[in-house]
């Protein structure tokens, strides 16, 4: 499963973009809209 991880959809792509992937879209979107507010 770790190869999967490594290997992002985009290189461009921020490590970031990774972690929010990763979490869930609820607790994404929270904590987009708190870090953004």
């Amino acid at each position: 499963m770790p190869a999967a991880r490594a290997v992002p959809p985009s290189p461009r792509a921020p490590t970031t973009y990774n972690l929010a992937d990763a979490q869930p879209p609820r607790r994404s979107r929270a904590a987009t809209k708190e870090w953004h507010d």
